[in-house]
């Protein structure tokens, strides 16, 4: 049967000291801030490769449908894609 071990051991023992010191908190702090340095650009290139697939998919999507009202309604469909001054691209056909 386990025994059950009090904070202090004796009476004018100091206690048994729980948690973490400065140093050892400093030194898990400086860890994550390596890691975090380390993994920035590599997330960075990720959301950029993101948004290059999302803008081709976007393209591709409105060549498609500019097909499609071609074919239904039998005449020629122009597709212009243009830059918005927010920055924000955005497709049309007429």
């Amino acid at each position: 049967m386990p025994q059950f071990v009090p904070a202090t051991a004796e009476r004018g023992s100091s206690p048994v000291r729980s948690g973490f010191s400065l140093i050892e908190i400093l030194i898990v702090a400086a860890i994550l801030l390596l890691l975090a340095v380390f993994a920035t650009p590599a997330i960075s290139n990720t959301l950029r490769s993101s948004n290059l697939s999302r803008g081709g998919a976007i393209v591709r999507d409105t060549l498609d449908g500019a097909r499609q009202m071609a074919i239904s309604r039998n005449i020629p469909v122009t597709v212009s894609i243009c830059r918005l001054p927010d920055d924000a691209g955005k497709a049309t056909f007429n």
